[in-house]
């Protein structure tokens, strides 16, 4: 059957639903992990359980929304918003009620899950590209200067106090668990300096998976700590690690900072 385009070279809805992969949750593999933690992130289920839905802004925003787009075969077009003030938002809507079934059954994502949603039942080896997934959905991962002058590396996550103490558990790193004060139902987890080395080196050992902004963030500080390491970063008695000497285990390392 010929396939209809829009003017624009994108399919009709109808021919770009039939084209979805409709079993990708299904068949599982980690970039179909992956994709389940940015839609845990920052994705949208509808309330009637037929759609999912996701906005990401800025280029690095684009290249995610691409990446989902690839491994689903969704040919739908991307719509962007692009405000006033800020970056444009690209955004996606894929109509499967069988890829919105497999996201409640296996990871608990539903609608209006902002302030409800928890840490997920997953296998060992699905906890890492989750939450690979849902830092590069809407963590944090940046590069500041200490008092000092040395640049020091930040990652973060956000999200319900049930989903943080699991994340917390999972990551082999020490971090600071604090109350988000504007909204009393989330909290943030939060690594720094050689603690956010350490999980950032856990988070992106999978390089097969997508690779955007905060991934090369985290390349580029692996360069600075290779050429200038602060003393902190210096030997095991520091407590730092230089770039490929870290062996974390998944399950193992103190996990929070006194």
């Amino acid at each position: 059957m010929q396939q209809r385009r829009n003017v624009d070279g994108t399919f009709m809805v109808a021919d770009a639903t039939r084209q979805l992969r409709h079993d990708f949750f299904t068949a599982g593999g980690d970039d179909a992990v992956w994709l389940a933690g940015v839609l845990a992130a920052d994705g949208c289920i509808s309330t009637d359980r037929k759609r999912w839905h996701l906005a990401q802004s800025g280029d690095h925003g684009r290249s995610l929304i691409e990446r989902a787009r690839a491994l689903t075969n969704h040919h739908l077009v991307v719509g962007v918003h692009r405000p006033q003030a800020g970056r444009p938002s690209h955004a996606i809507t894929a109509h499967s009620p069988e890829m919105v079934r497999d996201l409640e059954d296996r990871y608990g994502i539903v609608p209006r899950k902002t302030v409800s949603y928890r840490w997920p039942d997953l296998p060992a080896a699905s906890r890492r590209p989750f939450l690979r997934g849902y830092v590069d959905g809407d963590g944090c991962v940046g590069i500041y200067p200490t008092p000092q002058g040395n640049p020091m590396l930040h990652l973060s996550l956000v999200g319900t106090p049930d989903f943080i103490d699991g994340a917390m558990g999972t990551i082999p790193a020490a971090g600071r668990r604090r109350r988000i004060e504007r909204c009393v139902a989330l909290a943030e987890a939060r690594y720094n300096g050689r603690h956010a080395w350490a999980a950032a080196t856990w988070l992106y050992a999978d390089e097969h998976l997508f690779r955007g902004r905060k991934w090369q963030v985290f390349r580029r500080y692996a360069a600075l700590l290779a050429n200038d390491p602060p003393r902190w970063h210096r030997g095991p008695q520091a407590g730092g690690h230089l770039p490929g000497q870290l062996k974390w285990q998944a399950g193992t390392g103190d996990r929070s900072l006194p």
